[in-house]
């Protein structure tokens, strides 16, 4: 059996890649575990996740001040007094495009990272070359990209699960695996207990 790190970060992805438009995002609410949005535009992660990336991230914004700051001493203290620290944090990060931040976060061993759109991360050559990404054409939604199998097999193949099944697709083959006769089908549907018809296999 074969996978990587990548390839459960795209099957993690699987929900999403098919997330409807027009949803809110919901952003992090610890000021120094977060998305943030750069001078050009272009958005990055900033994982400052313990006291001594805490230490660089205010001397590398030339805020050692906050180091010292009572309200910003600990993790959990950072993240009671967000309100405060984040605003700064957003305006400073503004000053500059993220390229020229990420360079100086990495200078100074700070976690932190350019963000992709999903399409951005679904195109990429590293993903393209995984082969995750599948392509279906889907009776009510047109041609769609999902993510694939994360897991490869050296004797077997994956099943291919085929595209998302329209609402009641299955339920006459559902019934039946339960003990259902066409005639009982029949009756469900025309009382209105049960919709969909049948098409392929459940998956």
């Amino acid at each position: 059996m074969e996978t990587s790190l990548l390839q459960g970060v795209l099957a993690l992805q699987s929900g999403n890649a098919i997330d409807y438009a027009g949803k809110q995002h919901v952003f992090r609410d610890n000021p120094t575990y977060r998305l943030y949005r750069a001078g050009d535009g272009e958005w990055f992660f900033l994982a400052c996740g313990n006291q001594s990336f805490w230490g660089k991230l205010c001397r590398v914004i030339g805020r050692t001040d906050l180091v010292d700051d009572p309200r910003f001493g600990s993790w959990l203290l950072r993240l009671d007094n967000r309100e405060a620290l984040m605003p700064l944090l957003e305006a400073t990060f503004a000053s500059r495009p993220r390229a020229e931040w990420l360079k100086i976060l990495a200078d100074h061993d700070i976690p932190a990272a350019g963000t992709q759109t999903l399409l951005e991360f679904m195109d990429d050559p590293a993903v393209q070359h995984l082969g995750m990404i599948v392509s279906y054409d889907h009776p009510e939604v047109g041609r769609l990209r999902m993510m694939g199998q994360p897991l490869r097999f050296s004797e077997s193949q994956a099943p291919d699960a085929g595209p998302p099944p329209v609402l009641g697709q299955h339920t006459d083959q559902v019934l039946r695996e339960i003990g259902f006769r066409d005639r009982a089908i029949a009756d469900l549907r025309r009382r209105g207990i049960v919709r969909g018809g049948t098409a392929g296999r459940a998956g």
